[in-house]
């Protein structure tokens, strides 16, 4: 495999992991899920993507294809 693919595949598993681990955190401790914190998490994982810090997940490529 591509080392870039790699990469990418690691980065967003744990992007994917923290937002699932987020909304579990939530649901355990009986608070009202925050769809405000979540959709601040997706515009903050997109504005860094968007900015090049985090690579672009590995289906774009695919798609685009």
């Amino acid at each position: 495999m591509d080392r870039n693919l790699l990469v990418s595949l690691a980065v967003w598993t744990v992007v994917v992991g923290a937002l699932v681990a987020y909304v579990a955190l939530v649901l355990v401790s009986e608070t009202p899920v925050t769809f405000f914190g979540v959709f601040v998490y997706v515009v903050v994982v997109a504005t860094l993507t968007g900015f090049g810090i985090l690579p672009r997940p590995p289906f774009v490529d695919r798609l685009r294809s």
